[in-house]
């Protein structure tokens, strides 16, 4: 199951993907690389941006 969310903010169109991938058997399964990163606005909007990698052992 591979589930990819992609938010379009501001004017430039920057484009933030958020992927997940579940695996069914997490035992053979480490994690990669994980890169959060918090986004504020003057209004009072923040989001988060997960990108994580995964790999089979």
């Amino acid at each position: 199951m591979i589930s990819k969310l992609k938010i379009k903010i501001n004017k430039k169109n920057t484009v933030y993907s958020f992927k997940s991938q579940i695996h069914s058997n997490r035992d053979k399964v480490k994690k990669k690389k994980t890169i959060s990163k918090l986004y504020k606005f003057r209004n009072g909007f923040q989001f988060n941006t997960i990108h994580s990698e995964y790999y089979y052992q």
